[in-house]
């Protein structure tokens, strides 16, 4: 199994609930609300030199209108969401600016390495 596509498609699932776009990396829609999520994956818990997990430094991306209602009981949902997931409950950063809301949620995840895999 590729790891990726499982951390993207557990990412894609938790998210649809909303019923906004998601994309990885560029979103190239024309919705002025959707999500983006990114990830840095970095080797762990290794034995004998080698990795036994990869981590996720998992980022999901938030964007609104700027004068969208009070999206603080949405910001809450996403966190939950992500959560129950699987994913390590997220911490919250408002990048937002005068171009529009811009919610960043980090988290992370791990998921062992098989080396049998090509």
């Amino acid at each position: 199994m590729d790891n990726n596509n499982s951390i993207d498609s557990r990412l894609v699932d938790a998210l649809s609930v909303f019923d906004l776009d998601v994309e990885r990396s560029v979103y190239t829609g024309q919705s002025k609300k959707y999500f983006v999520f990114n990830y840095t994956t970095i080797p762990d818990d290794f034995s004998d030199d080698a990795p036994e997990h990869e981590r996720y430094l998992i980022q999901v991306h938030l964007f609104a209108p700027p004068f969208e209602k009070n999206i603080n009981p949405m910001v809450k949902s996403i966190k939950i969401a992500l959560y129950n997931a699987g994913f390590i409950f997220p911490e919250a950063l408002d990048e937002s600016d005068g171009n529009g809301r811009h919610i960043v949620f980090e988290t992370e995840d791990a998921e062992g390495i098989d080396y049998g895999e090509l």
